[in-house]
């Protein structure tokens, strides 16, 4: 998912100092911000806990976590650090 993130919402996260260093530093880039292990590892145990079929699980984690099904199989094929691509 792809969301404009305005400087007064950075600034609400990180400060307004460090809003500043992150504009200066990336001057309008776009940044990507991997899911967390935490979040990974809550889509694996709610694929475990529903009782629908794979395809089915699959479809349904995507809509709920708002990401796309081939993201959420990469997710439930990794395991690893705490920030990783999926």
């Amino acid at each position: 998912m792809i969301i404009d993130v305005t400087p007064s919402v950075l600034i609400d996260i990180v400060g307004e100092e460090n809003t500043v260093k992150i504009m200066r530093k990336l001057k309008g880039c776009r940044l990507y911000i991997p899911k967390c292990k935490t979040l990974q590892d809550e889509i694996k145990q709610d694929y475990e806990t529903m009782t629908s079929d794979h395809h089915q699980r699959v479809k349904d984690l995507a809509a709920y976590y708002e990401m796309s099904e081939s993201n959420i199989r990469k997710i439930l094929r990794k395991q690893g650090g705490l920030f990783e691509e999926y």
